[in-house]
């Protein structure tokens, strides 16, 4: 078995992300992997060969250590259970809000973490990106373990979700749906599921939720946000100002 291969069956078989130092742990406990010259494989290896293989791993750098785990999941993020949420504040300026050591890969940058900034700004409390709870969780998979299914956002002083819908959430885009899922259904019939899903969980757990379409803030014929913050941050602050008590 190659290192990669070793990887990949070590996170296809736990229902949570893991650490590099985690995954060599697990890769020399189990045996899976042997270098050639009898030593054990280490943290910076598991690194290294993860990033030889970005279609196949997803790494999850808002949290320090940064995560791993393997494709197939939604593209939000899982956090570990074991890891305590890292709540996060809005700075008041365009693309601030992450706190050190946030900034790294491109997901630090999406315009699903600009919305969430200009909420935590409107309401001037932190929130848990990509939160997961321990009862909400998605289809289960083929080892028959069922992953956590992670909200946008929860801003735990507010009893509050908020979820930023893409174009995605909307209308079908060929090359993000194409592909089945574990649900045996198409991604996009899949995504529709996952988010009827969160609502009705959120209304069990009384929890309110906040939903913010692309189209509602000035954007692009693509659907990506042109971030014109004054604009944006007044129309977040009426649908907050609107939400229930």
């Amino acid at each position: 078995m190659k290192l990669h291969e070793a990887i990949a069956t070590v996170l296809s078989d736990r229902t949570s992300w893991l650490t590099a130092s985690e995954i060599a742990k697990e890769v020399r406990d189990r045996g899976l992997y042997t270098k050639r010259d009898g030593t054990p494989v280490t943290s910076s290896q598991i690194q290294a060969r993860i990033q030889k293989y970005p279609g196949l791993f997803r790494v999850n750098s808002a949290v320090s250590p940064a995560t791993y785990g393997v494709t197939g999941q939604r593209s939000v993020i899982p956090r570990p259970a074991a890891v305590e949420p890292r709540l996060q504040h809005s700075g008041g300026g365009k693309d601030r809000g992450v706190s050190r050591g946030m900034t790294r890969g491109r997901r630090g940058q999406s315009d699903e973490k600009y919305v969430l900034d200009l909420v935590s700004d409107v309401l001037a409390a932190p929130y848990s990106w990509q939160h997961t709870f321990p009862d909400l969780v998605g289809d289960p998979g083929v080892r028959g373990d069922r992953r956590p299914l992670p909200v946008d956002a929860f801003f735990p002083s507010l009893n509050l979700i908020v979820e930023y819908r893409e174009k995605q959430h909307f209308q079908q885009v060929a090359i993000m749906d194409r592909r089945m899922t574990i649900s045996g259904v198409p991604r996009s019939v899949q995504r529709r599921k996952y988010d009827e899903a969160r609502q009705k969980w959120a209304e069990r757990s009384g929890i309110r939720v906040l939903e913010i379409r692309f189209d509602e803030l000035v954007h692009d014929r693509s659907g990506r946000l042109l971030r014109h913050r004054d604009e944006d941050r007044a129309v977040v602050a009426l649908k907050v100002k609107q939400l229930p008590l």
